[in-house]
């Protein structure tokens, strides 16, 4: 099933039109720039999708916030900024985040690139993947998974009733002992 997104095109309009139809509602020429700008935004974060999405929610979220904290640790005892631990905290930040979700891109990328396309044989594919299926459609094979869950069944019952045996005899034994 998929959810179809939602369209916000029209948002500069919406905004134009709110203001023309609610008297109280003065904003400036700024502030409808700004609607309009933060709801441009809004749907671009959208149309580019996933990977845009978590890029600016962990950049924002995650990387800024604690790469900042880097930058300020131990300020009030050496009255510096501490560049060396900022830097530490954003590369680490990066690996995990955005750098890693890179990876991918970048290495089918280089490999296009850079190297011979494999010509995967599409038809040995096809024929391997009939292989299967006939496979697993044939009756014998039915007959073997039938045989296998009869063994397993009869050998999981045995050692069930084996062990209860045991603790119905140790039960039985502790109560003589006390």
């Amino acid at each position: 099933m998929k959810i179809a997104s939602i369209n916000n095109n029209n948002h500069q309009t919406n905004n134009a039109k709110f203001a023309k139809q609610n008297p109280n509602f003065k904003a400036s020429s700024l502030g409808m720039n700004l609607l309009s700008a933060s709801g441009a935004l809004m749907q671009g974060i959208e149309n580019k999708g996933y990977v845009v999405s978590f890029l600016i929610q962990d950049g924002l979220g995650m990387t800024l916030p604690r790469t900042i904290t880097g930058f300020y640790r131990d300020r009030e005892v050496t009255g510096e900024y501490n560049i060396k631990e900022g830097l530490e905290v954003l590369g680490r930040e990066g690996m995990t985040g955005p750098f890693m979700m890179s990876v991918a891109p970048l290495m089918l990328w280089l490999t296009g690139k850079f190297c011979k396309s494999a010509g995967s044989n599409t038809r040995l594919i096809k024929i391997i993947g009939n292989n299967f299926k006939s496979m697993l459609e044939s009756p014998k094979l039915n007959q073997s998974v039938k045989m296998i869950n009869k063994i397993l069944k009869t050998s999981l019952s045995d050692t069930i009733l084996k062990n209860s045996t045991k603790i119905q005899y140790l039960k039985t034994r502790m109560q003589k002992i006390q």
